[in-house]
């Protein structure tokens, strides 16, 4: 009975093996900006450089793509295909919303495969960040950063950041333009300051976002 049971289970386990179908696994980065410290997937915005890349998983094992011809989709409209072309870059091209890619292998061991993912495109955002979680700050020199989030520029040195404090222009650091040393030493208890931000992107000038918070002197 036993060795009965165990030959059973032993041909169930083969048939299973042997139904599992070939699967295609799409991966994809985008080449925008996010703080080193940010853990999240970094999302596109509009005109970001998207590298997309697949891989075939069949019989538990990546396959050799090398002789198969891979097509590559955006939104419905083909763009490339060739033997082995498994890695694939696109311009995101919508303000917001999303992209559809889609990636087919018309013929592998006689049976097409698709794969088709939605990539979220994101509106550049900016954050001021502050030591007082509660934006009730002490009369006392503070500084403050901006950390901008999902620009189409590879590192800081491509953007440009502008402050203000009620309206009046304020510089950020030399060596640091993203961070701001505010003295408010002079101002009195319960005095507000609205300090503001712009950042913009110096290789694609419309592309900016101004952020402000409310300040309130403790």
């Amino acid at each position: 009975m036993i060795k009965i049971f165990l030959t059973l289970g032993i041909f169930v386990a083969l048939v299973v093996n042997a139904q599992v179908a070939p699967e295609l696994m799409v991966t994809w980065k985008a080449n925008s900006y996010a703080p080193s410290a940010y853990q999240g997937k970094i999302l596109p915005s509009n005109g970001s450089k998207i590298d997309v890349a697949v891989e075939l998983i069949d019989r538990g094992s990546l396959a050799n793509l090398t002789n198969v011809e891979i097509r590559w989709y955006v939104d419905g409209q083909f763009r490339e295909s060739g033997n082995g072309l498994k890695n694939f870059s696109f311009n995101a091209n919508q303000v917001l919303g999303d992209q559809e890619i889609r990636v087919m292998i018309p013929s592998y061991r006689g049976v097409e495969l698709r794969k088709t993912i939605i990539i979220p495109l994101a509106a550049p955002e900016v954050i001021i960040e502050s030591p007082y979680p509660s934006n009730a700050v002490s009369a006392l020199m503070t500084t403050f950063r901006a950390l901008p989030y999902f620009f189409n520029f590879p590192n800081l040195n491509q953007a440009s950041f502008s402050w203000a404090a009620n309206g009046i222009s304020s510089r950020g650091t030399v060596a640091d333009p993203d961070l701001l040393n505010l003295n408010l030493e002079d101002l009195p208890s319960g005095a507000n300051v609205n300090l503001e931000v712009t950042v913009s992107n110096l290789l694609k000038p419309i592309e900016f976002i101004t952020k402000s918070i409310l300040l309130t002197i403790q």
